[in-house]
């Protein structure tokens, strides 16, 4: 199956097929955002209050074990329509960060466990070209920590990619021909692995998890594009999943539960009260909490 030429009808059909889906969209066009500009990228804070399913999430165990699983197609509603590639499925998020929003969720429930996938996220942007392919660790603003998932969105969605030309970089590894960064001045520990082979990508990919956690269970975000030939797989290694303002005294509460959008510059907010008050120190304070 060609993704990238059968997406957008796909996404048409589900618009006009679900009204619960189609308000949530019509209602990006209506939300409030702000923007903190960096020296060579950008923050944008929106206040998108249909997101507290998401970050409102309760993620322990107990929670987890006694909810339906909602990537599992036996529990979705009769509106939701499906595209099947390889062992995924494809689908619009009914919550959506950015238009034509999408989730692409293993046909298993299997654990969200990157191990043994990762070239599969390679695939999946190879086929969407026009998108970014996303990826939400356990613990790092995964809402169905418990069935492997993918999301993606198009890539002038994410302000770091948007702006990884002009992003300061420093060599952190290179080999195979294809070459691993470390990214400067965003005030978040950041990698960015570059390469035209799937083979040289894991190769990069396995060798930056040992680096990082060795031989510990790797917590992360991953935000993958794939253009001329090329993918850029940016990994943001992360410590801890949510903030100590997350539960904080109502007066301090910011209710921002980082996942790859956060941490690519996209800040979403459910509570237009945490919306207005946040600042950049703030986001600043969360990165350096929960990044490694």
């Amino acid at each position: 199956m060609d993704l990238q030429t059968q997406i957008y009808p796909f996404i048409e059909k589900q618009l006009s097929q679900w009204s619960f889906a189609k308000k949530n969209y019509d209602n990006l066009s209506l939300i409030k955002t702000r923007t903190f500009l960096l020296p060579t990228t950008k923050i944008v804070l929106q206040f998108n209050p249909t997101r507290i399913a998401s970050t409102g999430a309760k993620l322990d165990a107990e929670s987890i074990s006694k909810r339906k699983c909602f990537l599992c197609l036996q529990n979705q509603p009769a509106e939701e329509l499906s595209m099947f590639w390889q062992d995924y499925v494809v689908q619009l998020n009914p919550y959506p960060i950015f238009p034509n929003h999408l989730v692409i969720a293993h046909r298993q429930h299997i654990l969200q466990d990157i191990n043994g996938h990762f070239s599969e996220l390679l695939s999946v942007s190879e086929q969407l070209p026009n998108f970014a392919v996303f990826f939400n660790g356990i613990n790092c603003g995964a809402s169905a920590p418990d069935h492997l998932h993918f999301q993606a969105a198009e890539q002038n969605s994410f302000p770091l990619l948007v702006s990884y030309d002009t992003l300061g970089k420093t060599p952190f590894f290179k080999k195979n021909g294809a070459m691993t960064y470390k990214i400067l001045g965003v005030f978040r520990t950041v990698f960015c692995i570059e390469s035209s082979e799937i083979q040289s990508a894991n190769f990069h990919f396995e060798y930056l998890k040992r680096q990082l956690f060795g031989t510990n269970a790797p917590m992360m975000n991953l935000l993958c594009s794939y253009s001329a030939g090329r993918w850029l797989i940016f990994v943001f290694p992360r410590k801890k999943s949510r903030p100590w303002q997350y539960e904080a005294p109502e007066s301090q509460t910011l209710m921002v539960s980082p996942g790859t959008a956060e941490m690519s510059g996209v800040v979403v907010l459910p509570k237009e009260e945490h919306f207005q008050r946040i600042n950049l120190e703030d986001i600043i304070d969360i990165y350096q909490q929960v990044g490694l």
